[in-house]
């Protein structure tokens, strides 16, 4: 049952995001319809943080292992926010945009694009990793 609400859940969300695209892709742009794309994304992005946050908690109950590796990523998690946010310069870069930033801006900016460099050195890691594990584990 709850399989079925998920799909038809994922259907809701698909048609919805569809129509909001194609909303924002109409005859000419307008202040309007990039505030509904925006605020599509805003809940698209909640929905996907409660869920992360959410449904780790139901299998934490049936599989005590699962608590400690939860615990442990979280760990990771925090540490690796942290580091990025500790090694972020938050030094202006000079554009020619009249938008104002703080030095909070700055610092966040780059906070998150280490961590997406952080992610994606993780990211090709893990891939050659498990080529090699898979080349070793089939011979």
């Amino acid at each position: 049952m709850s399989n079925k609400l998920l799909k038809y859940f994922s259907y809701v969300l698909l048609a919805v995001s569809a129509i909001i695209a194609i909303y924002f892709y109409m005859d000419t742009a307008s202040d309007a319809r990039t505030v509904a794309l925006l605020n599509w994304t805003y809940i698209l992005f909640g929905l996907a943080i409660v869920a992360a946050l959410v449904l780790p908690l139901f299998n934490m109950f049936g599989n005590p292992k699962a608590v400690k590796r939860s615990i442990r990523n979280l760990v990771i998690v925090v540490v690796v926010c942290g580091a990025a946010y500790l090694l972020a310069s938050g030094d202006p870069v000079p554009v020619s945009a009249a938008v104002k930033t703080t030095p909070a801006d700055f610092k966040m900016t780059d906070t998150l694009l280490i961590i997406t460099y952080v992610l994606t050195a993780a990211a090709i890691l893990a891939i050659i990793a498990g080529s090699i594990v898979n080349i070793i584990r089939n011979r």
